[in-house]
């Protein structure tokens, strides 16, 4: 019995430690949005528990880091409205998506249009409810996950668990991080 513990225990470590292996060293915003992806898979049983989540870039002018945000939604139904805007390039819904792991994250990215597909698959993965109006879960931004992200090496970044974080207070961080040339 304890053999078999102590093989559990030893494999929980190891599989804990190599989907680092499997993350970007080098590349630009997707290949950083992925990376937060896998570590928050892996870092977060939120993530085990619940199957969408919502990611936002922020402070996109930032010289030497890559800002995400990771939202966890409220299990209670507190949404916001709005009509669906297929086709349009916006910010009010979602227009790209990434399944991981069998878990969803979703994004509004204005150089792709809304379309029904990322409708369809935030549907399946409950992050969307029809009524009379198609309303999205409104964030639980207590929960919110920041991810500093080094542009010249993807593997290098903090996570932050705070509401909101502005630009001039990120916290100091064990990295040293150049501007991307």
């Amino acid at each position: 019995m304890k053999k078999i513990a102590i093989a559990l225990i030893l494999i929980s470590l190891i599989s804990c430690h190599s989907y680092k292996k499997q993350m970007f060293a080098h590349g630009g915003k997707d290949e950083a949005r992925i990376n937060v992806m896998r570590d928050f898979i892996n870092r977060y049983n939120k993530a085990k528990k619940q199957k969408a989540f919502e990611i936002w870039e922020e402070y996109e002018n930032n010289d030497s880091l890559f800002v995400f945000c990771i939202r966890i939604h409220k299990n209670h139904h507190k949404f916001k409205q709005f009509d669906f805007p297929e086709g349009e390039h916006t910010t009010a819904f979602p227009s790209r998506y990434y399944i991981m792991d069998d878990v969803l994250f979703y994004w509004s990215d204005t150089t792709r249009a809304v379309s029904r597909e990322v409708f369809n698959v935030m549907k399946k993965y409950d992050a969307v409810e029809i009524t009379n109006d198609i309303i999205v879960p409104e964030p639980d931004y207590k929960n919110s996950y920041w991810y500093l992200i080094c542009k010249n090496n993807l593997k290098k970044y903090k996570v932050i668990k705070k509401i909101w974080i502005k630009e001039n207070e990120f916290p100091q961080l064990n990295f040293k991080c150049k501007n991307k040339i």
